[in-house]
């Protein structure tokens, strides 16, 4: 097809697609972004891929600054419509800078801004206000940028060698302290708040639910009441078990969510009493927990770790498991829920779909932050069986492309 004619064909889908009421479904929504990305890498040039990607991060500081300015909050108080005058009079700021910002916000259509100095609201900035999860991710999402601006002098100091352990990782560089990335988040409200919240948010899941992924109903069943039916460790605010009782409501056993008490304390806020009702009325038990010690609840059927062993570099993944494997016994089974990257090969054949962009993204975020990693299937086995246990089984859709997928694992039986 020649170009003017995808042109003009790009420009009436364009045109249906902003006259048309009903949006597409979720499938058809995400093939149609993925098709636009692999068009815009087809079209530019190298110019223009750096220029993207270096200023790619000036839009992600400017969401921050208005969220910590409470720009979107001031706009929607003031009716959805509002001069740069009565915006920064509404956050107590400079006019000049609010313009600024303002201005940006309506090159990313954030706002719109449809005459002069007059901004209106939109979907987006109705999204970030104070009281969206979103505000709390570019809070969460920015914190990491900083540590980013700091890995060229962190390699060229380290001889460019894979960070390995958590306590001497890009953020311990980035802001001068010994001190683990959690423990320096308990001591920092605002990024602690935005963390746990940006923890229970759907999007960190996969489509299909662990316990659908992993044949729940048939593999974990118990006859005592009493023992512990799943333990789930480092589970944040409990959103993967509040979404197993409320598939499994008849389930025997204990559903317990352990986690820091920095985190379950953030749960008897006034701002998550919600969660923490839901939670009681599930029969769920919270405790408070740091899995490097060992764990309290002792032979239970399941143990359940999503997305914690990235956190972390073999050093001390290897502790987590072995506390874990501890408190195994015969028939217990450790569930893994993690994204997992090829093996290798990660060529692009005509046809064949690219490794999920986020998953890559995290790796590098995970580095960053705790010299964590994502890990291939390969490692996971690796690691597993240096304690003591043994992968039994990947069940996912398709884990080679850096999707989730639920590990099996089980203790390693001695050969006879």
């Amino acid at each position: 097809m020649p170009y003017s004619a995808l042109l003009h064909h790009l420009d009436t889908t364009l045109t249906s697609l902003t006259s048309h009421g009903t949006p597409p479904d979720e499938t058809t929504r995400r093939h149609l972004l993925s098709r636009i990305e692999t068009l815009q890498e087809k079209l530019q040039n190298p110019m223009e891929f750096t220029m993207r990607t270096v200023f790619g991060s000036h839009r992600a500081m400017l969401l921050r600054l208005a969220v910590d300015m409470k720009l979107f909050d001031a706009i929607a108080e003031l009716g959805g419509v509002a001069t740069t005058a009565q915006m920064a009079k509404r956050v107590d700021a400079d006019g000049v800078l609010v313009a600024r910002v303002a201005r940006f916000l309506a090159v990313m259509g954030v706002l719109r801004n449809p005459e002069k100095g007059v901004y209106h609201a939109t979907e987006l900035s109705d999204a970030l206000r104070s009281s969206s999860p979103l505000a709390a991710g570019v809070v969460h999402g920015t914190l990491f940028l900083r540590i980013m601006t700091h890995l060229p002098t962190y390699f060229q100091q380290t001889g460019y060698v894979n960070p390995s352990d958590a306590y001497s990782s890009p953020f311990q560089h980035a802001f001068q302290t010994q001190e683990h990335f959690f423990t320096w988040l308990s001591q920092n409200p605002i990024y602690q708040t935005a963390f746990n919240t940006v923890m229970s948010l759907d999007l960190r899941r996969g489509s299909t639910p662990w316990y659908t992924l992993f044949p729940a109903a048939q593999s974990l069943t118990i006859s005592d009441p009493s023992r512990a039916l799943i333990v789930d460790i480092g589970g944040g605010q409990g959103a993967d078990l509040l979404s197993f009782r409320d598939q499994y409501p008849d389930m025997p056993g204990r559903v317990i969510l352990q986690d820091l008490p920095s985190v379950v304390s953030d749960l008897h806020t006034q701002a998550h009493a919600q969660t923490q009702d839901k939670l009681s009325t599930a029969g769920i038990e919270i405790q408070e927990y740091d899995f490097f010690t060992p764990q309290p609840v002792n032979g239970a059927k399941a143990y359940f770790l999503r997305t914690v062993l990235h956190d972390w570099p073999d050093k001390q993944a290897a502790v987590i498991l072995g506390r874990v494997r501890d408190a195994m016994v015969e028939d217990s089974v450790l569930l893994v829920n993690e994204v997992v990257l090829p093996e290798g090969g990660e060529g692009e054949s005509e046809g064949e779909e690219k490794v999920d962009a986020r998953a890559v993204q995290t790796d590098l975020v995970m580095m960053c932050g705790f010299a964590g990693m994502e890990r291939t299937v390969g490692q996971f086995g690796e690691l597993f069986g240096g304690v003591g246990l043994e992968l039994v089984r990947v069940w996912g859709e398709d884990p080679g492309k850096g999707g989730a997928v639920v590990l099996e694992v089980r203790v390693k039986r001695c050969a006879s």
